[in-house]
Parts: C-alpha cells; structure tokens; sequence
C-alpha cells in the first residue's frame, strides 16, 4: 500500500473544462437552429443573399465536427480522471472488485457501460467514505444524491 495520493485536481479541472465547452457549443448549436427555423418559416431576406445558405451549411459544419471533437476529447479526459481517482483509492488504501483497466473499459463496452460505471463510482464513494471514517471520525454519507 502506498500512502501518498496522486495529484487528480487538474484532471477534473480539464473535464470541468470541457462540460462547460459542451455548455457554449450547445448554446451556439440552440442560436443556429433558431436561426434556421426563422428561415424555414418565411424570412425570405435569407433568399436573397446567395452565400448566406452557404455559410450556414458551413456554420452546422464546423459546430457538428467540434461537437465530436468535443465528446472525444471529453471521453479521454473522464476516463483518465477516474483512473487516477481508482489508483488513489487502491493507494489509500481501498479494495476493489474491479482492475484498472477494467475501470477504463467499462465506459466503452456496450451495455456493461450502462451499468458497471455506477458501480466503479459507487464503490470508490462508499471506500473513500470509509476511509475518511476511520481518519476522521466523521460518519460517512452513503445517501449522497450525485451517486
């Protein structure tokens, strides 16, 4: 067992970052189609500018590549913040049911990825609990509503 705790805080500030990023572009993706449907319903000075059609193709183009971008670099982002909050339970100490590896997999494999990352958080919620308990002496909180 190994005592000392790696630094997690600038992974979760990364994946912070990117659920506000997901915030702005949906934002910008709700004005485009807002737009568009000022268009689709009779604002015909849309018409008479020949490019503007162009541009706002153009417009859904890059909002849709960023949009992937985005839920790329988010998934990365995550899973590499929950494996370094898993190795930091193993070194504070905790047991789990569950590798390393498969604590990244279980995000990506088809329907385990409905179930098995509730368990992972759940289990390293009510560990650390645990662990704050027998260093504190403070009651852990199991009826947390984020979990």
């Amino acid at each position: 067992m190994q005592s000392t705790l790696l630094e997690n805080h600038d992974r979760a500030r990364n994946v912070r970052i990117i659920m506000w990023l997901f915030l702005g572009l949906f934002l910008a993706e709700m004005l485009v189609i807002i737009y568009e449907s000022s268009i689709l319903n009779g604002n015909d000075s849309f018409l008479d500018a020949p490019y503007e059609t162009e541009m706002h193709d153009i417009a859904r183009a890059i909002l849709a590549i960023a949009h992937f971008a985005l839920l790329i670099m988010g998934a990365v982002f995550f899973v590499r913040w929950m494996a370094r909050a898993f190795e930091n339970y193993e070194r504070a100490g905790g047991v789990s049911l569950f590798t390393k590896s498969a604590v990244q997999w279980a995000f990506f494999i088809p329907f385990i990825n409905l179930y098995r990352p509730y368990k992972v958080v759940n289990e390293f919620w009510q560990g650390m609990q645990d662990q704050i308990f027998k260093e504190t002496g403070k009651l852990p909180d199991y009826n947390n509503w984020l979990i």
